[in-house]
């Protein structure tokens, strides 16, 4: 099996254009996923998530989304700084302030020092899709991703190569 998974790491290329023109790959994180490798256990996926645009506007409205989304046991790297300048933070506290609604730098709360919350600009995530089983040959391969895709891997194999 691992000499037939190595040779179907030569196609990863195309099985990721059949599952992304197919629309049969949905994002976990929000970003474009790609199928980077397939093993006995599932489809390796890696996504990247783009927060905000080059000017520092946050496509995200709340920081703590994106600190959330961080702390993804997915989420491998970072990239870059986003700047959330509509709100202050207190660390202190863990407190988020509208910035027009506080008169000062200082933490309503606890009168700690507060800051323009950042974010990485970036979020890279790697995850697998795991099978149902693991595989242990090409016909149980094809009947996981007929289960997963409805449509089995020989198949987008052998229109690729038509």
């Amino acid at each position: 099996m691992k000499k037939f998974l190595n040779k179907i790491s030569e196609y990863i290329d195309v099985i990721d254009e059949y599952l992304a023109d197919n629309d049969l790959l949905e994002s976990k994180h929000g970003g474009l996923p790609r199928v980077v490798d397939i093993n006995e256990e599932g489809i390796v996926v890696m996504e990247d998530v783009k927060t905000g645009d080059g000017v520092d506007r946050p496509y995200y409205s709340d920081p703590r989304i994106v600190w959330s989304m961080e702390q993804s046991d997915d989420c491998y790297d970072t990239e870059g700084v986003m700047y959330y300048y509509d709100y202050l933070y207190c660390s202190n506290c863990d407190e988020l302030y509208d910035a027009e609604k506080v008169k000062r730098l200082m933490c309503p709360k606890c009168g700690e020092q507060m800051v323009v919350p950042t974010t990485p600009k970036w979020l890279y995530f790697r995850y697998v899709i795991r099978f149902d089983k693991k595989v242990k040959n090409l016909e149980e391969l094809d009947e996981e991703f007929e289960k997963m895709f409805g449509v089995k891997l020989s198949v987008i194999l052998t229109s690729s190569l038509i």
